[in-house]
Parts: structure tokens; C-alpha cells; sequence
């Protein structure tokens, strides 16, 4: 027998329609997601290119990073601020020694729609007219290289707010110390390079500049005259950016992606089994972003999230409103996928990650009642915002070697 064969629930991101979510077992559809999202989102597809449009209501089965198998995205609201994100000759995108030609090259979603922007012979930029007013403000764009290798993104209110980047390699150079940043290979070319602006003076519009290397400091432009491809502006006003979010003459709200209620009470067992999940946080952010199994409250739950201490998967069991056995553990990094099991049976509880037994708890009573299965607490607070790659649910406890084989990276 498979160890697969042992799960009552397993949900692999495969098959899905309008606000529904299917899960390989059951084959009778008891352990289907309810999915919600009031608005369009967007995906990187099977063929690598960004699909914006994806409708109210339906789930988004993520290809991001070359994945050869789709993972379930799921992220919290967000809105773009910028305006027009995709047409850099409009007057919102202000230019210093810079001309800009629409639709040169094919952009990260497939069509004629990326900008060339042409710096001329010393310093020059393109910025965006919004305003960093408040911490933890995120800014990104995607660029594409033609015959010039260095960019900065920064701000003219604080002289530790800039980050540079090698855009012809996709590499990270100097970044402030107020800045957090990072660069994405979305293919063909073409990075989402990302700043973080997350303390220090909050004035001043992020500015693009050509530099004369990655080491180059703040407002450091120059050099000979050169060219880059660009596309897809985005500013959120939280610590990390999530899914692109095009825009034209207004700001754009992405709602936020809600998946729960999958199983019955037969799909459960009370007294004995395992919550095992292969995923990532989408950042530390500082929030605790939660899977659970429950009676639809927190009186009773079997629960495991990623907390809001930094890398770090927290486990408990709550039965009858008391917590009967909790595990804190550090993980090597919460943004790379980590295959966690919670095992659950009276005096007889162990967490697994990635191949190890890290915590084990021999006395602890079990909660009853198990119902239902969500992306959240039992309560609908705490919503899972992450990547999932696989999400089952045991009804025995499984010995150490399956644990071991169920978390092996």
C-alpha cells in the first residue's frame, strides 16, 4: 500500500472552477475548498508568461519561478498605486534626461506593451508621482536589458533608501540600510526588481536611475547614454509585493484570496492522525498565517501556521479551549518550501519537518467534533497566505519512517 493510500484529504493544486477548489480524495467532493477573491487576479502560467484578468472567485494555480507543476497562490488584499503601469510615456511617469518609446519589445504577459527608455550621457531618471508617505512601502517594476547593466531604484527623501541592480545577470548589488530588496527571474530576459523602503525619512517618489555599477551609492547616476525595457509599476504600501496588479487611469484593489471549508466529519478522525503541508511564506511579515483543522471553532482545533516570529512554524491542539500541546520551531528559511506534519494522538504528538522529528509532546488530550479543514483558524482569522504545493490529512498516526518519507525533502 502507498502512503497516500493512508490520507483521508489530499490536495495537490490541480483541478478548480469559480469559487471552487477540488482535492485529489475524496473522489466524492466532500474534500473540496470553497474558494473566494472579489476580484481579478493575476498568475504566472504553465508557459512562463504573467496572465492578469484571472477571474472573480477563481482559485490561481501559480507556475511562478519554472515550476513544472502548479502551486496554490494564495495572498492578502493589496492595491497598486500606481497608475498607469504599463504605459510609461503617460504623464504620471516624470523623466530628467530620459525618452521613452511605447511597445518595443514583448512584455512578462506576452504582448507588444513593454516601453524602451532611453537615458542620454550623465544622469538622468524615471520616477513614478507617488509619494512614499508611510513605512514598510514596496516598489517594483520589471525591466529587461538592452545595452546598459546597471539600474537604481530610490527615493530622493533619504539617503539610505536606494537598492542596485545588474540587470543584464539578475544580480543584487548595494542596498541601503533602510532598504530591503531583491530581483526575480521571470524569463525571456526579463527580472522584477523589487524595493523595499522599511524605516527611516518617508518623503520623496522612487526614482529609477542608470548607474555606472552595483556598488554605485544613493543617487549615483551617470555614465554613458543606454537603454533598458520596462514594464508592470507597482507600489504597495506594505513590506513585501505580491502578484503584479496592472493598472491604467486609477489605482487597482486585488481582494484578497480566501480557501476553507474542504471535508465533512467523516473526512476526519478525532482521536488520532496527521495535518502534513509542502509550503512557503510569501515573507515575515510579521503575522501569523494559518492552517487548521476544526468544529468550525477554536474551542477544538489541531492548528499549524507560520507565525509572527521570523521563520519560525509554530503547531498546537486546542481541546475544549485549552491548548493540550504546542511546538515552536525555527525553520532555515520560511520562504523556501518545508514540508511539515503534525502528528496528533492522546499522550502521542510530534512535529516533523523536512525529514526530522523536532518536537514530540507525550501528554496531551485531543479535541472532538472535526468538521471542516481551512487556509485559516477555525474562526476564519489568521488566513494562510503563502504558496502550497501538497496539503493531506492522515487519519492514524503515522509510524517515524512514514513521517520521516512524508517530510523528506
Amino acid at each position: 500500500m502507498s502512503l497516500l493510500d493512508k490520507a483521508s484529504l489530499i490536495q495537490i493544486p490541480s483541478g478548480y472552477k469559480a469559487t471552487k477548489l477540488y482535492s485529489v480524495v475524496p473522489d466524492s467532493g466532500a474534500g473540496d475548498f470553497t474558494f473566494a477573491r472579489s476580484s481579478t487576479g493575476s498568475r504566472v502560467g504553465s508557459d512562463g508568461l504573467i496572465e492578469t484578468g484571472v477571474a472573480i472567485d477563481t482559485p490561481r494555480l501559480d507556475y511562478s519561478g519554472g515550476a513544472s507543476c502548479p502551486t496554490l497562490l494564495l495572498e492578502p488584499q493589496r492595491t497598486n498605486q500606481q497608475t498607469h503601469s504599463e504605459d510609461l510615456t503617460n504623464p504620471f511617469w516624470a523623466t530628467s534626461n530620459v525618452s521613452v518609446v511605447a511597445n518595443q519589445t514583448t512584455s512578462p504577459d506576452g504582448n507588444q506593451t513593454a516601453d524602451k527608455v532611453d537615458y542620454g550621457a550623465g544622469s538622468g531618471f524615471i520616477r513614478n508621482l507617488v509619494t512614499i508617505t508611510s513605512p514598510a512601502t514596496t516598489f517594483s517594476i520589471f525591466i529587461k536589458y538592452f545595452d546598459f547593466q546597471f539600474i537604481q531604484i530610490m527615493t530622493s527623501g533619504d539617503v539610505n533608501h536606494y537598492a542596485n541592480f545588474d540587470v543584464q545577470n539578475g544580480v543584487l548589488g548595494n542596498v541601503g540600510s533602510s532598504t530591503e530588496a531583491e530581483i526575480e527571474d521571470y524569463g525571456n530576459g526579463w527580472y522584477r526588481i523589487v524595493a523595499k523602503f522599511v524605516s527611516g525619512t518617508f518623503a520623496g517618489q522612487p526614482r529609477l536611475y542608470k548607474i555606472t555599477s552595483e556598488t554605485s551609492g544613493w543617487a549615483s547616476g551617470g555614465g554613458d547614454a543606454g537603454s533598458f525595457y520596462m514594464w508592470g509599476g507597482q507600489q504597495e504600501v506594505a513590506a513585501f509585493q505580491t502578484s503584479y496588479i496592472p493598472t491604467t487611469s486609477s489605482t487597482v484593489t486585488r481582494s484578497a484570496d480566501v480557501c476553507n471549508n474542504a471535508g465533512t466529519s467523516a473526512t476526519f478522525n478525532d482521536s488520532e492522525g496527521v495535518l502534513f503541508a509542502e509550503i512557503a511564506a510569501l515573507a515575515d511579515d510579521g503575522t501569523n498565517r494559518t492552517i487548521s483543522i476544526s468544529d468550525g471553532t477554536n474551542t477544538n482545533q489541531i492548528v499549524m501556521r507560520y507565525s509572527s516570529t521570523a521563520n519560525q512554524v509554530t503547531a498546537y491542539i486546542t481541546d475544549g479551549g485549552v491548548i493540550t500541546a504546542q511546538f515552536n520551531y525555527t525553520l532555515i528559511d520560511a520562504l523556501n518550501y518545508n514540508k511539515i506534519a503534525l502528528k496528533y494522538k492522546v499522550n502521542d504528538v510530534a512535529l516533523w519537518v523536512n525529514g526530522s522529528e523536532v518536537a514530540t509532546d507525550t501528554n496531551a488530550t485531543m479535541p472532538s467534533g472535526f468538521d471542516e479543514l481551512k487556509f485559516s483558524r477555525a474562526d476564519g482569522a489568521n488566513d494562510f497566505y503563502g504558496k502550497t504545493k501538497q496539503l493531506m490529512v492522515f487519519n492514524e498516526a503515522l509510524s517515524d519512517s512514514e513521517l520521516q518519507a512524508l517530510t523528506t525533502i
